[in-house]
Protein backbone atom coordinates (compact mmCIF):
# COMPACT_ATOMS: atom_id res chain seq x y z
CA UNK A 1 0.00 0.00 0.00
CA UNK A 2 2.88 2.37 0.78
CA UNK A 3 4.39 1.79 -2.68
CA UNK A 4 1.06 2.71 -4.30
CA UNK A 5 0.82 5.85 -2.17
CA UNK A 6 4.42 6.90 -2.98
CA UNK A 7 3.83 6.33 -6.69
CA UNK A 8 0.64 8.40 -6.55
CA UNK A 9 2.02 11.19 -4.36
CA UNK A 10 5.82 11.34 -4.20
CA UNK A 11 7.27 13.55 -1.47
CA UNK A 12 7.43 17.26 -2.33
CA UNK A 13 10.35 18.01 -4.61
CA UNK A 14 10.67 14.33 -5.56
CA UNK A 15 9.37 14.15 -9.13
CA UNK A 16 10.74 10.85 -10.40
CA UNK A 17 11.54 10.59 -14.11
CA UNK A 18 9.23 8.58 -16.37
CA UNK A 19 11.46 5.49 -16.38
CA UNK A 20 11.36 5.36 -12.55
CA UNK A 21 7.57 5.72 -12.56
CA UNK A 22 7.37 2.94 -15.18
CA UNK A 23 9.59 0.64 -13.11
CA UNK A 24 7.56 1.35 -9.98
CA UNK A 25 4.35 0.49 -11.86
CA UNK A 26 5.98 -2.69 -13.21
CA UNK A 27 7.03 -3.62 -9.68
CA UNK A 28 3.44 -3.19 -8.47
CA UNK A 29 2.25 -5.25 -11.46
CA UNK A 30 4.67 -8.03 -10.45
CA UNK A 31 3.29 -7.83 -6.92
CA UNK A 32 -0.22 -8.09 -8.36
CA UNK A 33 0.77 -11.24 -10.25
CA UNK A 34 2.26 -12.75 -7.10
CA UNK A 35 -0.03 -11.48 -4.35
CA UNK A 36 -3.41 -10.44 -5.77
CA UNK A 37 -6.01 -11.39 -4.76
CA UNK A 38 -4.62 -13.84 -2.17
CA UNK A 39 -2.07 -11.96 -0.07
CA UNK A 40 -2.98 -8.40 -1.06
CA UNK A 41 -6.71 -8.42 -1.85
CA UNK A 42 -7.00 -4.64 -1.50
CA UNK A 43 -4.24 -3.80 -4.02
CA UNK A 44 -6.51 -2.15 -6.57
CA UNK A 45 -8.73 -0.58 -3.91
CA UNK A 46 -5.54 0.85 -2.37
CA UNK A 47 -4.49 2.20 -5.77
CA UNK A 48 -7.88 3.85 -6.32
CA UNK A 49 -7.78 5.28 -2.79
CA UNK A 50 -4.29 6.69 -3.45
CA UNK A 51 -5.62 8.24 -6.66
CA UNK A 52 -8.49 9.80 -4.71
CA UNK A 53 -6.16 10.94 -1.94
CA UNK A 54 -7.67 8.50 0.56
CA UNK A 55 -6.17 5.99 2.91
CA UNK A 56 -6.78 2.71 1.09
CA UNK A 57 -8.60 -0.50 1.87
CA UNK A 58 -11.67 -0.02 -0.31
CA UNK A 59 -14.99 1.60 0.34
CA UNK A 60 -16.98 4.07 -1.64
CA UNK A 61 -15.40 7.17 -3.07
CA UNK A 62 -16.47 10.54 -1.71
CA UNK A 63 -19.52 11.93 -3.52
CA UNK A 64 -17.67 15.04 -4.74
CA UNK A 65 -14.00 14.15 -4.69
CA UNK A 66 -11.66 16.71 -6.26
CA UNK A 67 -10.10 15.66 -9.54
CA UNK A 68 -7.04 13.48 -9.10
CA UNK A 69 -3.71 15.25 -9.19
CA UNK A 70 -1.66 14.74 -12.36
CA UNK A 71 0.97 12.74 -10.43
CA UNK A 72 -1.64 10.46 -8.84
CA UNK A 73 -3.49 10.05 -12.14
CA UNK A 74 -0.28 9.25 -14.02
CA UNK A 75 0.73 6.67 -11.40
CA UNK A 76 -2.67 4.98 -11.46
CA UNK A 77 -2.80 4.80 -15.25
CA UNK A 78 0.76 3.41 -15.37
CA UNK A 79 -0.20 0.74 -12.83
CA UNK A 80 -3.27 -0.41 -14.76
CA UNK A 81 -1.30 -0.40 -18.03
CA UNK A 82 1.57 -2.36 -16.45
CA UNK A 83 -0.81 -4.96 -15.02
CA UNK A 84 -2.34 -5.38 -18.45
CA UNK A 85 0.98 -5.47 -20.31
CA UNK A 86 2.98 -7.56 -17.86
CA UNK A 87 0.34 -9.84 -16.34
CA UNK A 88 -2.90 -10.06 -18.33
CA UNK A 89 -2.29 -9.37 -22.05
CA UNK A 90 -3.07 -12.38 -24.22
CA UNK A 91 -0.74 -11.41 -27.06
CA UNK A 92 2.33 -12.32 -24.98
CA UNK A 93 3.33 -15.99 -24.66
CA UNK A 94 2.93 -17.01 -21.02
CA UNK A 95 3.94 -20.03 -18.98
CA UNK A 96 1.24 -22.07 -17.29
CA UNK A 97 2.07 -20.35 -13.98
CA UNK A 98 1.89 -16.89 -15.57
CA UNK A 99 -1.42 -17.76 -17.25
CA UNK A 100 -2.78 -18.90 -13.88
CA UNK A 101 -1.61 -15.63 -12.28
CA UNK A 102 -3.29 -13.65 -15.07
CA UNK A 103 -6.53 -15.56 -14.54
CA UNK A 104 -6.33 -14.93 -10.78
CA UNK A 105 -5.79 -11.19 -11.28
CA UNK A 106 -8.69 -10.92 -13.74
CA UNK A 107 -10.93 -13.00 -11.47
CA UNK A 108 -10.00 -10.95 -8.43
CA UNK A 109 -10.73 -7.71 -10.25
CA UNK A 110 -14.07 -9.00 -11.57
CA UNK A 111 -15.11 -9.99 -8.05
CA UNK A 112 -14.01 -6.76 -6.45
CA UNK A 113 -12.44 -3.54 -7.63
CA UNK A 114 -13.16 -3.57 -11.37
CA UNK A 115 -16.06 -1.06 -11.15
CA UNK A 116 -13.89 1.35 -9.13
CA UNK A 117 -10.91 0.92 -11.46
CA UNK A 118 -13.08 1.57 -14.53
CA UNK A 119 -14.71 4.61 -12.91
CA UNK A 120 -11.30 5.94 -11.88
CA UNK A 121 -9.88 5.58 -15.40
CA UNK A 122 -12.87 7.41 -16.87
CA UNK A 123 -12.58 10.10 -14.18
CA UNK A 124 -8.90 10.61 -14.99
CA UNK A 125 -9.70 10.92 -18.69
CA UNK A 126 -12.49 13.45 -18.14
CA UNK A 127 -10.55 15.51 -15.59
CA UNK A 128 -7.30 15.68 -17.55
CA UNK A 129 -8.54 15.84 -21.17
CA UNK A 130 -8.45 19.68 -21.26
CA UNK A 131 -5.05 20.11 -19.58
CA UNK A 132 -3.13 16.89 -20.30
CA UNK A 133 -4.44 15.11 -23.40
CA UNK A 134 -1.62 12.49 -23.36
CA UNK A 135 -2.56 11.47 -19.80
CA UNK A 136 -6.26 11.35 -20.67
CA UNK A 137 -5.52 9.28 -23.79
CA UNK A 138 -3.34 6.86 -21.80
CA UNK A 139 -6.17 6.44 -19.30
CA UNK A 140 -8.59 5.61 -22.12
CA UNK A 141 -6.10 3.14 -23.60
CA UNK A 142 -5.93 1.41 -20.21
CA UNK A 143 -9.74 1.36 -20.12
CA UNK A 144 -9.82 -0.22 -23.61
CA UNK A 145 -7.51 -3.00 -22.43
CA UNK A 146 -9.89 -3.76 -19.54
CA UNK A 147 -12.87 -3.64 -21.89
CA UNK A 148 -11.53 -6.67 -23.72
CA UNK A 149 -12.05 -8.99 -20.73
CA UNK A 150 -13.98 -6.99 -18.13
CA UNK A 151 -17.60 -7.69 -17.33
CA UNK A 152 -19.85 -6.07 -19.93
CA UNK A 153 -22.10 -4.70 -17.19
CA UNK A 154 -19.14 -2.68 -15.92
CA UNK A 155 -17.15 -1.68 -19.00
CA UNK A 156 -20.16 -1.27 -21.28
CA UNK A 157 -22.45 0.38 -18.75
CA UNK A 158 -24.53 3.33 -19.85
CA UNK A 159 -22.42 5.64 -17.67
CA UNK A 160 -19.16 4.36 -19.20
CA UNK A 161 -20.43 4.71 -22.77
CA UNK A 162 -21.75 8.22 -22.10
CA UNK A 163 -18.45 9.22 -20.52
CA UNK A 164 -16.52 7.90 -23.53
CA UNK A 165 -18.91 9.56 -26.01
CA UNK A 166 -18.47 12.90 -24.22
CA UNK A 167 -14.74 12.73 -24.96
CA UNK A 168 -15.16 12.28 -28.74
CA UNK A 169 -15.44 15.96 -29.72
CA UNK A 170 -13.47 17.98 -30.75
CA UNK A 171 -10.97 15.38 -31.99
CA UNK A 172 -7.31 14.80 -31.28
CA UNK A 173 -5.60 12.09 -29.22
CA UNK A 174 -8.28 11.96 -26.53
CA UNK A 175 -11.06 11.51 -29.10
CA UNK A 176 -9.03 8.81 -30.87
CA UNK A 177 -8.51 6.94 -27.60
CA UNK A 178 -12.20 7.32 -26.69
CA UNK A 179 -13.16 5.96 -30.11
CA UNK A 180 -10.81 2.99 -29.63
CA UNK A 181 -12.35 2.33 -26.21
CA UNK A 182 -15.85 2.40 -27.71
CA UNK A 183 -14.63 0.03 -30.45
CA UNK A 184 -13.29 -2.33 -27.77
CA UNK A 185 -16.73 -2.34 -26.14
CA UNK A 186 -18.45 -2.91 -29.50
CA UNK A 187 -16.20 -5.87 -30.26
CA UNK A 188 -17.02 -7.66 -26.99
CA UNK A 189 -18.81 -10.95 -27.34
CA UNK A 190 -22.24 -10.02 -26.09
CA UNK A 191 -25.73 -9.97 -27.48
CA UNK A 192 -26.38 -7.17 -29.97
CA UNK A 193 -29.32 -5.66 -28.00
CA UNK A 194 -27.03 -5.32 -24.95
CA UNK A 195 -24.49 -3.42 -27.07
CA UNK A 196 -27.15 -0.99 -28.23
CA UNK A 197 -29.04 -0.60 -24.94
Amino acid sequence: AEAARWLAAPPPGDDPPAFVRNKAAQLLAALAAADFPGEWPSLFDDAVAALEGGGGGGGAAPARAPPPSPAAADAFVRLVAAVDDDVIALDVPRSAADAAAAAAVKGGLRKGALPRVVAALLSVAAAHAPTSPPLAAASLQAFASLAGWGDAGVVASEAAVRSLASLLPPGGPVASAAGAALAAIASKRMEAPAKLA
